[in-house]
């Protein structure tokens, strides 16, 4: 199993990667998911990522294994998003 893996069948992981939502940071934001998202395809996980914002939130009905947050400001340091994932 390597650490791609979730299991020793070869499931590849899959790491959701928010960015984005409503604040003044949000192009910060969009630059900094991008960034995660590339440095986590090159090690060689799969990843999906979203532009998301409170009253978007389809991204979080895809399959993931892993939900890594890149969101500043509003929304995703308020504690909103956490309170949704939590749920």
């Amino acid at each position: 199993m390597t650490v791609h893996e979730i299991d020793g069948q070869g499931k590849q992981i899959r790491i959701l990667v928010l960015c984005g939502g409503p604040s003044q940071e949000r192009e910060v934001s969009l630059r900094s998911g991008a960034a995660v998202a590339k440095a986590c395809r090159q090690l060689g996980y799969k990843v999906i990522v979203s532009d998301v914002c409170a009253d978007d939130l389809f991204a979080l009905k895809q399959e993931f294994d892993i939900v890594f947050p890149v969101l500043h400001g509003e929304f995703g340091e308020d504690g909103q998003l956490q309170r949704i994932l939590e749920d």
